[in-house]
């Protein structure tokens, strides 16, 4: 497979329609199956990874959501507004509502009741219970609502991605390199537990008002050593995923060191490396204009 052209002709296809991509993707049935089978299949575990309840995205995916009414109730916390929206469930901003005291969270609420899915969450509560880390939104309560629907809640991040922060705050590539730092601190932890993350990018990697770093998102995390035939393939943001995980090998440590290689690129030089077509990256020293960061960014890609 030539991932290079791959990667560029999804690309291409995220700045269409819906009606024009479904043409252009018949089209592509037609003119070339392999090309078009590969591609059907990063859009689907695209679109199963932003489906399992990230904490933020686009206003899109989510405007005919059933959403809940501001002010309904789940447990001890009042609905606020809703932040995201999947085929698999909603996230919500929500504050305690039981007087003790004031506190905001992202609250996660599972709507499938499939027992495999309904399994798959609480790894996901548990996984994160296992992480203490300053630079990770910590978990703070779960259980199950009046529905029977399982929920979490969320340390809320008021905060920007890292490239908008990076850019806004003017930062120079010292403070650059401590924010990345940071976020290679909290993926240690987090390995250190045997969890992955699986898609590190900038916008899981947020700088709150304070300048404090919080790695969000880990709804499509796995377990290192998992034997789910499937661990490799759900979380997938093309532009930082590694080659294993667009062959839909198993992931490892070096998968999630792989992302926070790339996104150090995109901070250094406001791009990603170029794709080989082999699915490997090639660093472009001359922009990164220091020798030892860029053999640094050549070993965490390699």
């Amino acid at each position: 497979m030539d991932w290079a052209l791959i990667t560029r002709t999804v690309e291409h296809f995220d700045t269409l329609e819906p009606d024009d991509l479904a043409d252009e993707l018949e089209r592509l049935h037609g003119s070339d199956p392999a090309l078009a089978t590969a591609i059907d299949r990063l859009q689907g575990a695209r679109k199963s990874a932003s489906s399992f309840m990230q904490t933020r995205m686009p206003q899109t995916a989510f405007e005919n959501s059933d959403a809940l009414d501001p002010q309904s109730r789940i447990g001890i916390w009042q609905i606020e507004e809703l932040l995201g929206a999947g085929g698999m469930g909603e996230v919500y901003r929500a504050t305690r509502a039981d007087g003790l005291f004031e506190q905001q969270v992202a609250l996660k609420l599972a709507r499938q009741s499939e027992d495999k899915f309904v399994q798959r969450f609480e790894a996901e509560r548990q996984r994160l219970a296992q992480l203490d880390h300053p630079n990770i939104a910590r978990i703070v309560d779960g259980g199950t609502a009046q529905n029977g629907s399982p929920y979490m809640t969320m340390e809320y991040v008021d905060g920007q991605p890292i490239d908008l922060h990076c850019q806004r705050s003017q930062l120079d590539r010292a403070a650059r390199l401590n924010l990345i730092g940071r976020l290679c601190a909290a993926a240690a932890h987090a390995h250190g537990r045997l969890v992955l993350h699986r898609d590190i990018k900038h916008a899981n990697v947020l700088i709150n008002s304070g300048g404090e770093l919080r790695l969000i998102d880990f709804g499509v995390a796995s377990l290192i050593g998992d034997d789910d035939p499937n661990a490799g393939i759900g979380a997938l943001t093309l532009a930082y995923a590694a080659p294993e995980q667009l062959r839909g090998e198993p992931v490892s440590a070096a998968t999630d060191i792989f992302a926070i290689g790339m996104l150090t690129h995109f901070l250094e030089t406001g791009a990603v490396p170029e794709r080989q077509s082999d699915g490997s990256v090639a660093i472009d020293a001359a922009a990164i204009d220091d020798a030892d960061l860029a053999a640094i960014l050549a070993k965490a890609t390699a």
